[in-house]
């Protein structure tokens, strides 16, 4: 496993669109969020970039992500949205590069292909958190700040949330996963995440029931599953979840599909965690060392075997 180095005020964090493109009132947006952080934000002109429905080309965007992790100077890529495109990146990246100069990759939703193929097959610890062209606000900005403790100390996250046991029970093991679909997207090929143990966590949006209900029987029947010690679902914002019963015949909310998926399940599931497609989110480090416990409702995240 590979740490980044923690982040220090007046650090330079660069910006990139590995996905879908951003107009310059975004990009404005962006530099005014990494500043008022106390950081320095550092871009390329290709950051604006469009190529119909893409931020530039893949060469383009591949080009740009890799500058960035080349240069001394920058302590950490940020992607400013996600959309859709990371996976095209996979071909030009240069692993080698990364792995000889790790820093801290932030992100999430299509962001999660590179989150974990970054990880697998570096061994660097990436972060699932906000997009800069979002609003963070302040639970989001004090619970990225953690990260730093994650990677100058032991420990990450312990916290307790209101949330929904599927499944009880206790469960170890690397933490990955993201985005539904874009994990979806992996299985199969020769970028899908690995690790001995995992933690699965997952979230997404503006997905029907039964979209989603595809989405986790293919992952309870691919490979993958079977190293798969326990589930944490975060927020599936839109996914038109609504007030459920389950003596109802409405058997299409998304309630009744978790509940279908998981309550038979010997892993433990874990649900309504704060992560995803909302305003307020935890940030969550993809290849972590993690532990989860239904009983005692804590998350942990140790950057050392547990």
């Amino acid at each position: 496993m590979i740490y980044p180095s923690k982040l220090q005020k007046g650090d330079i964090i660069a910006l990139v669109a590995p996905s879908s493109p951003i107009s310059e009132a975004d990009l404005q947006k962006c530099i005014q969020q990494v500043e008022n952080m106390g950081y320095i934000p550092h871009y390329s002109h290709s950051v604006l970039s469009h190529t119909a429905y893409l931020a530039g080309t893949d060469e383009e965007r591949a080009k740009d992500f890799m500058q960035h992790f080349e240069n001394k100077e920058v302590k950490a890529v940020w992607a400013v949205r996600g959309g859709y495109g990371a996976a095209r990146m996979a071909p030009y990246l240069d692993l080698e590069i990364i792995k000889k100069n790790p820093k801290m990759l932030i992100g999430y939703s299509d962001i999660t292909f590179l989150l974990n193929y970054i990880y697998t097959r570096t061994g660097l610890i990436t972060f699932h958190g906000p997009v800069l062209r979002q609003v963070i606000p302040e639970f989001s900005s004090q619970e990225f700040s953690k990260t730093n403790h994650f990677l100058e100390s032991s420990e990450l996250l312990h916290f307790t949330q209101d949330t929904h046991i599927y499944t009880p029970g206790v469960a170890q093991g690397k933490l990955l996963g993201g985005n539904l679909s874009v994990l979806c997207s992996m299985l199969g090929t020769e970028y899908e995440p690995t690790a001995p143990s995992i933690i699965l966590f997952l979230e997404d949006v503006g997905e029907k029931p039964y979209r989603i209900d595809r989405m986790l029987t293919q992952i309870l029947q691919s490979k993958m599953m079977k190293k798969v010690r326990g589930i944490i679902l975060g927020q599936f914002t839109g996914c038109d979840a609504k007030d459920f019963n389950l003596s109802s015949n409405e058997t299409y909310e998304l309630k009744y599909v978790f509940h279908q998926k998981f309550l038979e399940l010997r892993t433990p599931v874990w649900g309504n965690f704060q992560f995803g497609h909302i305003a307020s989110q935890l940030t969550l480090a993809v290849g972590a060392y993690t532990k989860m416990n239904t009983q005692t409702q804590t998350l942990i995240q140790y950057n050392s075997p547990i």
